[in-house]
């Protein structure tokens, strides 16, 4: 006796040992499962070839967030984005952001800027016309000094010359010449020698006016050429008229191929600066005064760009007035009459612990600034998954906690045996939640298969410990002691444990083995789960029982009571009559398992993400807020990528078939990208449908394409599990548990049996399930289609815990009846006496199980709902139809046979 408590302090030890090594792994483990089905898709997928040739071609694909919110008006939309510029900043996140501001700022920008370059170009040719008229005055007194010394002399000659004539002078030319000689002196005295002479011989034939002038020329021309040809473009009578000498100026300047004006080509000559300003501004101010003063102000200092938005805030705002100046195709997308968007898309990808810190700084930081805030796209999704299955899980731990002590109590009539019980199932629990840690380093493990491992464990824990508690009590009312009891009870109870533990872990095993890391992700998790409740029901509590002792074990009793006579009585009274109209029992099980099969094969399940949330997600209040105010082929987008350069047609029938809306292409590098937006939610079920069409039109015309974006992905990724699941991974599973039950029990055919009858029990309550989550229940599907209220995940969870936990009670049964029928050799015996001695306790068990996973009716997830009434429904189907019922009538007829060929491995357990 002294060395089975050594034994068992020896395996309390280990377990506590292994328990202290997996806390840390225990608290990482939520932010290293896996939120989004997309990690799933398979490698060979079309959408997921075409998501790396978008990556490839630059195209952003990848984690983002649309903050949605109200008021829409400018200010907020500002507020809103300086703040998800800190909280990107802060979190050293790299991201680009699209929001009604942004667009805005750029097109405000966009017209400063053209505004700016305006008043830059009219600076350019302010100080062009500046110059032109600072070198045109110039000019202008050059050429009234030139005139005055030429026309101006040959004038004051002319008008000495007639007076002299009228004088009576003998020579009026040396008269006029010799008053006015005296007064000049160097070139122009020599100059005025060579008219001189050149008006004598003038005027012999032309009148004196134009002998004077023509001497001059003539004069000038020996001089100055160039000169001269400006003196041939006056007459004596306008040299001194400064608006001819002015309009010469006009002629020969570069004013008019600069479209300048006669009048303010004057007015540059007498002052080029206020000439200058004045031209330009008289442009200007045919657009907005404020450019005037923008030009007036930038000419002091030339901060032209600051001037722009100080002295033009007026045409500022009727150019850029908020929201119109926003294009079409952008407003319909950013702003609606009640709500604006921000789009904020990010470089790299997030986990959910990052997720869940950009979403809380987001709620900090905003609740202040704007009357509403929604959150959608990919970084919401996981972070309110991850948040609400935690609140939930925590709902389903206290609640299965709960729900198995009332049912331990009031099944078994002891207050400390089920907290006995309830010690091994959470050592179970915390070493299988710390594995599962380590196993998601390793291999993406979803995040519904921690919610699943929880009533797992506890439903194999606490059933394989009840069973054997009472086996314990069945031994020592035999007359063994207790250290002998719990001894004999491990020996001989155990061999069914063994063959039930061994059997659900190979059955779960056969997801690990599936090509599918989605499906092996589960398969780990539900792997851990029955392996770590055999174990701790196997190992941990005999040495806990050991180690306390019978009195402290059933106290406030001395000991456990045998389970009720009266209810035995009753379930072998029940399987002596099946054994009576065992025919009629069995034709009726094969008809309802062919009828409830095709029933299930007619319904279509649902790929609706929505049913896998809480109705309180803020992402599906996001949601509903967002397709009821903005058009959802904005953010129901997919990409169609081919090679095809002649794809008008495909995208006409397309368009004309409504399968697309909002359609764009670009041809980049190979390829080209049509960017479609989808009429329907990209949640919703009719994508399956419009997703296949798209596809079928364009094998039709024999293109080429790869069709992707995040609708096709999660499609993709549905249908592969879906498919791998039912023609790769249940098969397995089944093959797996009858080779090793065949094996095991040396017997053919009551594997088999045992087959169809967890087929039973599993197309009784998947059928039930339903009708009555279809018809009966329906389900807040928040506004988006769905096929049925059965979620896609919903028969492949069902249909793996159904066939690996649903076949414990059949061995347990299974089990008693071979040992009774090795005492008696007499089937028909064998079988009542097993019901009889194993009714009440399976039942108990059966029902502590169907608790357990009745906890998850209370969660506020559909999936999880659907589930735990599913496989509540089966276990109970099973224990109290299966078991006493069908079980018996099939073994009854087969007799005999049922333990043909001979003798397995369960015989050397013994």
């Amino acid at each position: 006796m002294a060395s089975l408590r050594r034994y068992a302090i020896a395996s309390l030890i280990v377990w506590l040992v292994i328990l202290v090594i997996l806390i840390p792994q225990i608290i990482e483990l939520d932010k290293r499962l896996e939120y989004s089905e997309e990690a799933f898709i398979p490698k060979e997928s079309e959408s997921f070839k075409g998501l790396i040739i978008l990556l490839s071609l630059n195209y952003t694909v990848g984690d983002y967030i649309l903050v949605v919110f109200s008021p829409n008006d400018l200010e907020t939309s500002k507020r809103v984005e300086d703040t998800v510029r800190i909280v990107l900043q802060d979190l050293n996140l790299n991201g680009n952001i699209l929001g009604p501001y942004t667009i805005y700022a750029t097109i405000r920008g966009y017209i400063i800027g053209n505004i700016t370059y305006k008043v830059n170009q009219s600076i350019v040719y302010y100080n062009l016309l500046v110059k032109m008229g600072e070198e045109a005055r110039r000019s202008y007194i050059w050429l009234l000094d030139a005139l005055n010394k030429t026309y101006g002399l040959a004038y004051a000659y002319l008008n000495l010359y007639i007076q002299a004539k009228s004088m009576g002078v003998e020579d009026p030319a040396e008269y006029a010449y010799l008053n006015l000689s005296t007064r000049l002196s160097g070139d122009l005295a020599i100059l005025f020698y060579l008219f001189q002479n050149n008006f004598k011989k003038a005027i012999e034939t032309l009148e004196p006016r134009e002998a004077a002038r023509e001497a001059m020329l003539e004069t000038i021309k020996l001089v100055n050429i160039d000169l001269y040809n400006v003196l041939t473009q006056f007459r004596l009578e306008d040299y001194t008229n400064s608006t001819r000498v002015t309009e010469y100026i006009y002629n020969v300047s570069r004013a008019q191929y600069y479209n300048m004006t006669f009048d303010n080509f004057k007015i540059l000559v007498d002052n080029p600066r206020d000439g200058a300003f004045s031209v330009v501004s008289e442009r200007l101010r045919v657009i907005d005064m404020c450019l005037v003063d923008v030009l007036r102000e930038s000419i002091k200092n030339g901060d032209i760009k600051s001037l722009v938005e100080s002295y033009c805030s007026s045409l500022l705002d009727k150019l850029a007035l908020y929201p119109n100046v926003i294009p079409d195709d952008l407003r319909i997308m950013l702003i609606s009459n009640s709500y604006a968007i921000l789009y904020v898309s990010l470089r790299e990808s997030v986990d959910v612990i990052l997720a869940s810190q950009i979403i809380k700084s987001l709620d900090d930081m905003l609740k202040s600034n704007v009357r509403e805030a929604y959150y959608y796209g990919t970084i919401p999704f996981y972070y309110d998954l991850s948040e609400k299955t935690v609140r939930e899980i925590r709902r389903i731990d206290v609640t299965t906690a709960v729900l198995v002590i009332i049912l331990l109590v009031a099944l078994i009539g002891s207050l400390a045996a089920p907290l006995v019980i309830l010690l091994a199932t959470g050592m179970a629990l915390a070493v299988g939640l710390g594995l599962l840690s380590i196993a998601s380093l390793y291999i993406d493990v979803y995040y519904l298969s921690r919610a699943l491992m929880i009533p797992v464990i506890f439903g194999i824990t606490v059933d394989y410990s009840v069973f054997y508690l009472f086996r314990v009590v069945e031994e020592r009312s035999k007359g063994y002691s207790w250290d002998d009891a719990v001894y004999q009870a491990w020996r001989r109870a155990g061999r069914a444990l063994m063959l039930g533990g061994i059997a659900t872990v190979l059955g779960f095993s056969a997801y690990v083995l599936t090509p599918l890391e989605s499906l092996r992700g589960i398969g780990l998790a539900l792997t851990i789960a029955s392996a770590t409740g055999f174990l701790s029901s196997y190992t941990l509590l005999p040495a806990l029982l050991l180690i306390l002792g019978e009195n402290r074990v059933f106290w406030p009793y001395k000991s456990l009571r045998l389970p009720g006579a009266r209810q035995a009585i009753i379930l072998k009274s029940i399987a002596a009559h099946s054994l009576k109209i065992r025919g009629l029992i069995v034709l009726a099980t094969i008809v309802v398992i062919l009828g409830l099969l095709l029933y299930l094969t007619s319904v279509q399940p649902s790929a609706n993400v929505y049913l896998s949330m809480t109705g309180d997600s803020r992402y599906v209040e996001a949601s509903r807020v967002l397709f009821t105010n903005f058009p959802v082929e904005v953010f129901s987008k997919v990409y169609i990528i081919t090679r095809d350069y002649n794809i008008d047609y495909l995208v006409e029938r397309l368009r004309g078939e409504g399968l697309v809306k909002d359609i764009n292409i670009e041809k980049r590098g190979e390829y080209t990208v049509i960017t479609s937006g989808l009429p329907v939610d990209p949640l919703d079920d009719r994508v399956f449908n419009i997703v296949e069409s798209i596809r079928n039109t364009a094998r039709e015309l024999g293109t080429e394409i790869y069709l992707t974006g995040f609708p096709t992905l999660r499609i993709d990724a549905v249908s592969s599990i879906l498919d791998t699941y039912f023609t790769y991974t249940l098969p397995l599973a089944i093959v797996l548990i009858l080779l090793y039950l065949i094996i095991s029990m040396g017997s053919l055919l009551v594997p088999l049996r045992l087959l169809v009858t967890v087929v039973f029990s599993a197309t009784t309550s998947l059928a039930l399930t339903t009708i009555v989550f279809y018809n009966i229940i329906g389900g807040d599907i928040y506004g988006s289609f769905i096929r049925s209220p059965i979620y896609w995940i919903t028969p492949i969870v069902v249909l793996g815990l159904i066939i690996t936990l649903g076949m414990d009670y059949d061995i347990f049964l299974t089990s008693r009846i071979r040992e009774e029928y090795e005492k008696t050799r007499d089937d028909k015996y064998s079988i009542i006496e097993a019901v009889e001695k194993t009714g009440v306790v399976i039942t108990v068990c059966g029902l502590i199980l169907a608790g357990a996973f009745s906890s998850l009716l209370l969660t506020q997830i559909a999936a999880l709902r659907q589930v735990g009434f599913a496989i509540a429904l089966s276990i109970l189907i099973d224990t109290f139809i299966v078991r006493p019922v069908i079980v018996p009538a099939i073994m009854a007829i087969l007799g005999k046979y049922n333990w043909w060929p001979g003798r397995g491995l369960i015989r050397r357990w013994d």
